[in-house]
């Protein structure tokens, strides 16, 4: 699946010669389209902060209530896969305004939980509308902005993903203290409403309307495949399972993706072009970006819990010792894109993965009474890693792709690093869990689930040491 191409790979630039009023649109449409964006990225670890409180309200476990997150980067890792059909099958305004209305859905639903069931659906009807948001964003920065300004667009759209997700904990934290967790829906709820009005006005058509076949029997299996998979994982750490229930869906959710991948290598038009891997970019990039994405992910899950619930401190508290972190994340990601046009991905990504290790490796050594300015340190030393890969690595991953396969790759990534992600998180905080005593996450977990984290890292650093010639 493909979308309309920007200036830059295309010879034909009518669609430039837009009236003033088009213009002045387009002065708002991308301000506007940026919050949006943002709050969908925003809420994706938002409850990470709440979530002591809401395990207390539901009585469930750790592993249980990590869902709330990981069932929101899965169902955007599914609709991202669909963006680029949608973008050339859907009105550009229809398409944003449903996916606004969708996350305001979600939203209300939230707020009037009245149990966990509720507040998961909710969370998976707020991932269906803001899936769609940021690689929308993307897609039409490429088209409205002019080659020259195009890595300073996507710069601007790397901040909302960076920073709004590491920002989340934080704000949540204080809103949690002062007012509740169902008050972080309350935030969302009336920003969204204000974006989709606001899209009223300003939202227009980008790009030209095509009927490009829609591959659903192929996203039935994508979304199948791993949501089976990762209930499966899931279950492993429940008392009392049953292991043959649990080998079978283990055995089912791996079929499909088998099947999954056969179809997509055979397809003409498939719906991720896996055929890209025999790219060693593609190979390399994605596998690295799952790595830091996991990273980010699992950050933002276990280190509020271990602040809270392992240290005893407030959700406020656990918010300010995200927050240097994630700003720094937001401050360095367009600083790392110029770096890598100086220096290339070879050295940019090493620094990445030291800082991403250093981090990490510290959290193996806190201990219940680690002061949080130190504990903070020590998640901006992760921050300040990842901002060294996210971006960069996203540009290496398909920087050898044909500039008509560009897209495919694009969707491909940013798929594979939130399935991937949310994935690998899932299987963090279920090793942390089991070793940690009562099924109560502890220190005990805590550090594990750190080296854990800390292992890959730190093979991927010698491995990438070993490459003789900067890729790019």
């Amino acid at each position: 699946m493909s979308f309309s191409l920007p200036a830059r790979w295309s010879s034909s630039t009518a669609w430039r010669g837009a009236d003033s009023m088009s213009e002045r649109r387009d002065r708002w449409m991308i301000p506007v389209l940026m919050v949006g964006a943002f709050l969908g990225s925003l809420s994706q670890n938002m409850l990470t902060s709440a979530l002591p409180v809401i395990l207390a309200e539901f009585q469930i476990s750790a592993l249980v209530g990590q869902w709330l997150t990981t069932i929101y980067l899965l169902i955007l890792g599914v609709i991202t896969a669909l963006t680029a059909y949608l973008f050339q099958r859907v009105r550009t305004r229809v398409l944003l305004e449903v996916s606004l209305l969708l996350f305001v859905g979600g939203c209300l639903l939230a707020l009037l939980a009245p149990a966990f069931w509720a507040l998961l659906l909710a969370r998976a009807i707020q991932a269906c509308g803001s899936g769609v948001l940021i690689p929308v964003l993307q897609m039409i920065l490429l088209h409205l902005y002019p080659a020259e300004q195009q890595g300073r667009a996507l710069g601007l759209s790397g901040i909302v993903i960076g920073f709004a997700p590491a920002v989340g904990p934080s704000v949540a934290g204080v809103l949690v203290d002062a007012f509740g967790w169902r008050s972080l829906f309350w935030l969302l709820l009336l920003a969204a409403l204000a974006v989709a009005t606001a899209g009223i006005f300003t939202f227009r058509q980008v790009g030209v309307p095509r009927r490009p076949p829609l591959r659903l029997g192929s996203a039935v299996l994508y979304g199948a495949g791993f949501s089976t998979f990762m209930l499966a994982v899931t279950r492993l750490g429940e008392a009392g399972t049953s292991a043959a229930l649990t080998l079978i869906l283990l055995l089912v959710g791996g079929g499909l993706l088998v099947w999954f991948i056969r179809v997509q290598l055979r397809e003409p038009a498939p719906l991720l072009h896996l055929a890209l891997f025999r790219h060693r970019s593609m190979v390399v990039g994605t596998a690295l970006m799952v790595l830091a994405y996991t990273a980010m992910t699992s950050g933002t899950i276990l280190v509020p819990l271990y602040v809270q619930a392992i240290c005893g401190r407030s959700a406020t508290v656990s918010g300010l010792v995200l927050l240097p972190g994630s700003l720094l994340l937001a401050a360095l990601s367009p600083v790392t894109g110029r770096l890598t046009d100086r220096f290339g991905i070879q050295r940019v990504a090493a620094v990445g993965l030291v800082l991403l290790l250093a981090g990490t490796g510290g959290f193996a050594a806190v201990s219940a009474g680690t002061a949080p300015a130190l504990a903070a340190l020590i998640y901006a030393a992760r921050s300040a890693g990842l901002a060294f890969l996210l971006m960069p690595l996203t540009a290496y991953a398909v920087s050898t792709l044909p500039l008509d396969e560009a897209s495919q790759g694009m969707a491909i990534l940013n798929s594979l690093r939130q399935i991937g992600g949310s994935l690998c998180s899932t299987l963090l905080v279920l090793a942390a869990t089991a070793v940690s005593a009562g099924g109560t996450l502890d220190l005990t977990g805590f550090r594990a689930a750190a080296l854990l984290t800390a292992a890959p890292v730190l093979l991927s650093l010698l491995l990438w040491l070993r490459r003789r010639t900067s890729p790019i």
